[in-house]
């Protein structure tokens, strides 16, 4: 009986470490990012340059309009990145499976659409 007992609690154990390693375990966006976004009709290739350390993002926004810092949260798959622009906080909002991103792109309150990305090899 005590045996028993023992396995039992070794499972629930093991158990309890699995579904929190499981829970916990955020997408990891650190690498280059190629990404498309559709705004109006006319389609930009924004690339992020990104460093995860935790939930916790920073890195590079490289535009159209230039190279700039950017920062961001991930939380499970989910994330926001944020560049600041010029003065204008463009915001990158979706959701990350494996090597590839999808969501919507807030340039500054002026204009907003879709955007997929891929990580580069």
């Amino acid at each position: 009986m005590k045996r028993l007992n023992w396995v039992m609690a070794c499972l629930v154990v093991a158990g309890l470490v699995f579904s929190a390693s499981f829970i916990c375990s955020a997408a990891d966006l650190t690498g280059v990012w190629n990404v498309e976004v559709v705004i109006s009709g006319t389609t930009g290739t924004p690339v992020f340059t990104l460093k995860q350390e935790g939930d916790k993002l920073a890195g590079r926004y490289k535009s159209q309009y230039g190279e700039f810092d950017c920062v961001g949260t991930v939380k499970e798959n989910d994330f926001e990145i944020i560049a600041d622009v010029g003065g204008n906080k463009f915001t990158y909002k979706g959701k990350v499976d494996g090597d590839k991103m999808t969501g919507t792109a807030d340039l500054g309150g002026q204009a907003s659409g879709p955007f997929t990305g891929k990580k580069a090899k």
